[in-house]
């Protein structure tokens, strides 16, 4: 425009189709025009705080998910005197394999008594003289993967499951593996006195690590990161029992 002339043009505010569509929803309702726009507008406010509600919702969930998902999955250390916790029965042998959390979440529901019928005796925190290295899900799979195809005694165990595991696609070998291994952690627990679960410990063992994370109890209870201890036992120290019952 000419220096000292104004452009009397201007563009009118755009319309939404959803505003169009409730003005004209709320005039066939009998309001008037500013009475359709006000109520429109309290409409739409209304509809974006729930979009951002649900948002918030689904991220909260998603975190929880990708956390639980990482717990499981990533290795992970319990430093040297960092207490940790066994729920468990008069005169137990904890020279042996067994299970522990480490997690404040997982301590406290499995501090429940009763916890699926379970009737817990004593509540133990333990400590460890040395680092506690936990493997991950994904690498214990790797290694559970590893040995089934190369021990004597895995192969013997698993080849009816197995059989035609090479006629398989890579996918579906993976899919076989992933179960045939949760099976396996699940019942580790029977294994505990053979040279099977010996064996696949000490695989794990040779990487480095002297736990396991705890297939059963992250899948039925819901749990983060329940875990499995085998190797540097003598180590580990009772500070405090609470009897339970």
């Amino acid at each position: 425009m000419k220096w000292g002339k104004r452009n009397s043009k201007h563009t009118a505010p755009t319309i939404s189709k959803r505003r169009q569509s409730l003005q004209a929803k709320y005039k066939k309702k009998g309001l008037s025009t500013k009475e359709a726009e006000l109520a429109a507008d309290r409409r739409i406010k209304a509809e974006k705080i729930a979009a951002v509600t649900a948002g918030v919702a689904v991220i909260a969930a998603g975190s929880y998910f990708a956390h639980k998902y990482y717990s499981m999955n990533a290795n992970t250390v319990i430093k040297k005197g960092t207490p940790f916790q066994h729920m468990g029965r008069y005169g137990e042998d904890l020279t042996k394999p067994f299970y522990a959390s480490h997690l404040k979440s997982d301590n406290k529901a499995y501090a429940k008594n009763n916890f699926f019928g379970a009737n817990w005796d004593t509540q133990k925190t333990l400590a460890s003289n040395k680092d506690i290295k936990i493997a991950g899900k994904k690498v214990s799979m790797n290694t559970f993967s590893d040995w089934v195809t190369t021990s004597p005694i895995a192969k013997e165990k698993f080849s009816e499951k197995l059989e035609n595991y090479e006629k398989l696609t890579s996918k579906q070998q993976k899919d076989l593996m992933r179960r045939t291994y949760n099976n396996f952690n699940k019942d580790l627990g029977e294994y505990q006195n053979q040279k099977l679960a010996s064996e696949f410990y000490q695989k794990l063992s040779e990487k480095g690590f002297n736990a396991l994370r705890d297939v059963n109890d992250q899948q039925s209870t819901n749990k983060k990161s329940p875990i499995i201890l085998f190797d540097n036992l003598s180590d580990i120290m009772t500070t405090k029992v609470k009897n339970l019952s």
